[in-house]
């Protein structure tokens, strides 16, 4: 009996730690909120790595507003992440997408999004 228990358990911890955020688990939590990405004025993405040329590295944050001086940041659900493109002078100058098996947890107000990422 104590090895069916924990045969359960070490399955159920195992099967926790391999969950990610999903596009369903977002577009529900703006439904609820009852906002969408269009109304999006910031993106937050936490635990983010910096790199240096001497090898070493840090752990930051990175922060997106919708309107940044002379760049506009987008902010879209794609089937596999949330995608920030970035327009300058009316042309896309990049894009990154942060993929949803890499999202720890997620916190969304109604005109900002919160992200911190895996380890």
């Amino acid at each position: 009996m104590k090895k069916i228990i924990l045969s359960f358990s070490l399955l159920f911890f195992y099967n926790l730690s391999f969950s990610q955020v999903t596009k369903a688990d977002l577009e529900s939590l703006l439904s609820e909120l009852g906002t969408s990405m269009d109304k999006m004025e910031s993106l937050y993405c936490g635990n983010t790595l910096t790199f240096y040329n001497d090898g070493t590295f840090k752990r930051t944050y990175d922060k997106y507003n919708r309107n940044n001086n002379e760049y506009q940041n987008t902010f879209k659900l794609s089937n596999s992440g949330i995608v920030v493109s970035t327009t300058k002078s009316g042309k896309i100058s990049s894009r990154k997408i942060y993929a949803f098996a890499s999202i720890k947890f997620v916190n969304i107000g109604l005109d900002y999004i919160e992200i911190e990422l895996r380890d």
